[in-house]
């Protein structure tokens, strides 16, 4: 159980410790506005994929036309 609030207070230590690193050396406006952002959880970026929109009439499956022509008719 020691462990556990051992290892709690030493991650709390050391977010307290570059907190005041990043005032120190960045001023307090521009150290509080790193630390807004690395307190932020990392979420993933999703690409937004933008697909053209079909026709009712076109075919939503592209076939090449061309393939396997160069395979033999009948196999040896």
């Amino acid at each position: 159980m020691k462990l556990v609030f051992e290892k709690e207070l030493y991650s709390l230590m050391y977010q307290f410790e570059i907190e005041m690193l990043a005032h120190e050396k960045l001023g307090r406006d521009l150290g509080n506005l790193l630390m807004s952002f690395l307190k932020e959880d990392p979420k993933p970026w999703v690409w937004p994929i933008v697909l053209p929109l079909l026709s009712p009439w076109d075919c939503p499956v592209e076939v090449d036309p061309n393939e396997g022509i160069d395979l033999p008719i009948f196999a040896p």
